[in-house]
């Protein structure tokens, strides 16, 4: 495995920087990316190009718009619009979930949400302690099930430092091509809401995923988007 570091500005500057690194790297044949075919998961015997580990720094998050927008002339479709997000985070920040739901991200956030406010607001912030966990050891159990997932977003890791709020997030798997800009546009704006609550700055986001991938269905938009081709055979490794 080979760990990338991408240093961004904003959210779709990390996008497309993922996004290019990701073509790029699967190119080499000794790259820190490659090509497989999904065996369990979200669509098994589907392709994937997929970083080794990605380490993506954003420095400045919340600058608008969070969304990417894709250049007039190439006439693509946008990976998100901003209904679409209005429509999400209800999902990322209330703890209600439907009697279908094995989780929401919402439900695991609220738990820990005005216990990391408090606490901050009571003790400073010269702390390690306020880490919000997402997933939990039992729900790799849901795999057992015909229709089962766990939560892809793991953990939301918090640090204040210059009177600002910083938060470390982690995805087991990520679909880079629309799961990206929207995840990170969402915990974003959760992010304004609980610095706003504690009384510091919005801070920087870093972001890590040894998933950080785009599937076969969005391989043709991507190389679109980025006006490059795909050697053929490229990230077929033989481990």
């Amino acid at each position: 495995m080979k760990p990338i570091l991408i240093e961004a500005t904003t959210i779709p500057d990390a996008w497309f920087q993922c996004l290019y690194t990701l073509i790029d790297e699967v190119q080499k044949p000794d790259g820190a990316a490659r090509r497989y075919t999904v065996q369990t998961g979200s669509n098994p015997g589907a392709d994937r190009l997929e970083l080794d580990f990605a380490a993506v720094h954003i420095k400045h998050p919340g600058v608008r718009p969070l969304l990417p927008q894709m250049p007039e002339h190439l006439n693509l479709p946008p990976v998100a619009d901003e209904q679409y997000l209005a429509e999400y985070m209800p999902y990322l920040l209330s703890p209600v979930k439907q009697p279908n739901e094995h989780y929401t991200y919402g439900e695991r956030l609220q738990l820990a949400w005005q216990f990391v406010i408090d606490y901050y607001r009571q003790h400073g912030p010269n702390t390690n302690r306020m880490c919000m966990e997402i997933g939990r050891p039992e729900d790799i159990f849901f795999y057992e099930q015909p229709d089962g997932s766990s939560p892809c977003l793991r953990l939301v890791d918090t640090r204040i430092s210059d009177n600002k709020l910083h938060w470390i997030v982690y995805f087991r798997s990520w679909n880079l091509w629309n799961g990206f800009p929207v995840n990170l546009a969402g915990l974003q704006q959760a992010k304004e809401i609980m610095a706003a609550e504690i009384g510091v700055d919005d801070g920087e986001i870093i972001a890590l995923s040894k998933g950080l991938n785009i599937r076969d269905y969005n391989i043709e938009v991507a190389l679109m988007r980025l006006q490059k081709e795909l050697r053929p055979g490229a990230g077929l490794r033989k481990d």
